[in-house]
């Protein structure tokens, strides 16, 4: 007995079930419904200007691969020998770099504070940190007499180096 008599033999039985036949049926429509749909997305990617392009080739988004290595470790070396005021300055610079770095990248907003709140927690893994890390920079912003110990700090500047590190924006924290 060859493979096809096999199959047909198989088919036969099956046949004389009705649910085989609901099945065969519904199993129809769902590969009707699968090709017009396949249909309606190549009409929408031939049709609507960047749409081939982009599924082709990937969207154009800007690199932004280790433009900010130089600043950053300036900045490390500020937070690991630096005074108090240094520190604070650091913070707000590593704020601005991310907010730099965002802005490249196409994340809407006027300042860091409107970009991270427009951000889901997919986008970059330690968003509430950074949220948090913003807080005590805009803390420092408004208030120059704001009090922020070294470890925190320290928190604050690893927090802003993970979401530049996962932007590749860094090479690595250095803190």
């Amino acid at each position: 007995m060859d493979i096809l008599e096999l199959i047909t033999n198989i088919n036969k039985f099956l046949e004389q079930y009705a649910t085989f036949q609901a099945f065969k049926f519904v199993l129809a429509v769902y590969l009707i419904i699968i090709g017009f749909n396949i249909i309606l997305l190549l009409y929408i990617m031939i049709t609507r200007k960047g749409y081939w392009s982009d599924f082709s080739f990937g969207r154009g988004i800007p690199r932004v691969v280790g433009i900010m290595n130089k600043r950053w470790k300036t900045l490390a070396e500020v937070v690991v020998g630096g005074n108090s005021n240094d520190y604070k300055s650091a913070i707000v610079e590593a704020g601005d770099m991310l907010y730099e770095t965002f802005k490249k990248l196409g994340y809407p907003g006027e300042d860091l504070t409107q970009q991270l709140e427009k951000m889901v927690g997919y986008q970059i893994t330690n968003l509430e940190g950074v949220k948090d890390a913003n807080r005590i920079r805009e803390n420092i912003l408004t208030d120059a007499s704001y009090k922020v110990s070294t470890e925190k700090i320290r928190e604050v500047m690893v927090e802003f180096g993970e979401a530049l590190k996962e932007m590749e924006a860094i090479d690595d924290i250095l803190i």
